[in-house]
């Protein structure tokens, strides 16, 4: 997954399991994603995950 500039995925909550990611993460459905965005980077990010 590429993400925009001034966008980071901090963790992937799959369950009761906390991940911290790393390049090789697979984000899977049901997971619920925790990121970091500058303000300019939230269309992008909304757009990414709609």
């Amino acid at each position: 997954l590429h993400l925009p500039d001034g966008m980071l995925i901090a963790a992937i909550v799959r369950g009761e399991e906390v991940i911290v990611p790393y390049g090789n993460s697979i984000i899977q459905g049901g997971d619920k994603v925790i990121v970091f965005s500058l303000p300019k980077a939230i269309a992008s990010l909304e757009k990414l995950f709609s």
